[in-house]
């Protein structure tokens, strides 16, 4: 399936602090898509992909983070990530807290399992927008 380059954020909808597991389960989640010309925005309530594709993200491995001169001074190749052949490339950017308590944001690329969550989120959610066609 073909689809013009956009871009996908998806936030729970402000609705006070949820308190327990099933008032977490029970928000609605907001997902919006932007290309140049235009915008989309559609909630779990519409689509329920939005909320299997948020949630989701829980699954994901977790992020190691190892400055580059440390990936350089230890001597080793620098591995090739691997590459998707097929689908939609993606990057996956989200906010992070570290366990210090300092903020910051992360952007995944390229080939490995975020890209290809990346992937499947895009296709899950295209079953309910439908591909932005020339």
């Amino acid at each position: 399936m073909y689809s013009r380059p956009h871009t996908i954020t998806i936030r729970a909808q402000e609705a006070g602090l949820a308190r327990s597991a099933a008032e977490q389960d029970a928000r609605v989640w907001v997902a919006s898509r932007e290309w140049d010309g235009g915008s989309q925005v559609m909630t779990s309530t519409e689509c329920p992909a939005v909320r299997m594709v948020a949630t989701s993200v829980i699954d994901l491995p977790p992020v190691r983070i190892a400055p580059q001169t440390l990936e350089i001074m230890s001597g080793d190749s620098l591995p090739l990530s691997p590459s998707i052949k097929d689908g939609f490339e993606t990057s996956l950017s989200f906010h992070t807290v570290t366990e210090d308590g300092s903020r910051g944001e992360v952007t995944v690329k390229r080939g490995n399992v975020y890209q290809r969550w990346g992937h499947d989120a895009v296709v899950q959610l295209l079953s309910c927008w439908g591909p932005l066609t020339p």
